[in-house]
């Protein structure tokens, strides 16, 4: 039987949660090394949770078996997927694709016509899985982390999505 995930709106007084769920996915993921050596990984969490608690309404929850498995947030409601998350122990269920498409189809019914992203360029898992969704990597640049507190190298994503915002 195949799992059921549901998808919410985060809600006020989850930010420890989601903050959590995100940092142990960064942690955990190829993503984490591009911070390098001695990061501080008390900033990096304490940056998640803050996130998660100032912006609990930009927040896309997916759920299963009625527990937080993954989040995506669109943090300044534009065309951009700021963030998406996954569990460790929920990645590889398709739950990542599930919270994206949502997150586009947010995107489309307000008019733009891409979808545009970013990642660590050492996230070759990510960028894969972007990829095989449509996206195609437009640039690779340093830029600060405010979550790893350094500068990272970055890439830039974008999938076309339908008519262009006037």
């Amino acid at each position: 039987m195949a799992e059921t995930v549901t998808l919410r709106a985060g809600r006020a007084g989850e930010g420890e949660l989601l903050g959590e769920l995100g940092f142990s996915a960064w942690a955990e993921g190829e993503i984490s090394s591009a911070a390098g050596p001695g990061v501080d990984l008390d900033h990096v969490r304490g940056h998640f949770v803050a996130f998660c608690t100032d912006h609990y309404d930009t927040i896309l929850v997916a759920e299963a078996e009625g527990r937080p498995v993954g989040w995506g947030s669109r943090e300044n409601r534009d065309n951009t997927v700021s963030d998406l998350w996954i569990a460790p122990e929920a990645q590889g269920r398709g739950i990542g694709r599930v919270l994206l498409e949502a997150l586009e189809t947010d995107i489309a019914k307000t008019g733009y016509g891409t979808a545009e992203l970013e990642t660590a360029a050492a996230n070759a898992g990510g960028i894969r899985f972007y990829e095989r969704g449509g996206y195609r990597l437009v640039w690779r640049k340093i830029k600060f982390s405010e979550g790893g507190g350094r500068d990272v190298e970055k890439g830039g994503l974008v999938k076309p999505l339908g008519p262009k915002k006037d």
